[in-house]
């Protein structure tokens, strides 16, 4: 399937991990709210001028992946649980898939490091949010 040719909203995206364990196989997280920014930042330029030119050149910098910011609805869901303590505790580097809602796929290496669960408020669901940084570059695609 392609990507859509209209603009989408958000919702509907969803988020998985793949079991280290188990290769090719992805567990959904249900609970997420958000799963941060995918990609990564430009990494910035390096001046490559040769001593013989008279107008600068450069050449791009590694690009800086970026840091990760995941909410999830704090419930009881099992898959989401083993995500927690199995990887975010473990501080354990795991693949991530993002499918958005218009058909893109995302899938990259994220070093998960720690969590915090939100402050209680009243009329507010409990929030925990998982903090990473992606590692490496992202492979892209379509469903």
């Amino acid at each position: 399937m392609a990507i859509n040719v209209n603009p989408t909203l958000g919702a509907g995206s969803q988020l998985a991990y793949e079991n280290p364990g188990n290769p090719g196989i992805w567990i959904d997280l249900d609970p997420a709210l958000e799963f941060g920014e995918v990609g990564s930042d430009p990494g910035g330029f390096i001046q490559v001028t040769p001593i013989n030119q008279t107008s600068h050149q450069y050449a791009a910098d590694i690009d800086e992946p970026v840091e990760i910011s995941m909410v999830f609805n704090d419930v009881n869901d099992a898959d989401y649980e083993t995500f927690l303590t199995g990887f975010v505790d473990t501080k354990a580097t795991v693949q991530m898939r993002h499918t958005y809602s218009n058909n893109r796929t995302a899938i990259r290496s994220v070093a998960l490091g720690a969590r915090k669960i939100s402050s209680p408020e009243f009329g507010s669901q409990l929030k925990m949010t998982v903090g990473g940084r992606q590692s490496g570059n992202v492979t892209w695609g379509s469903v």
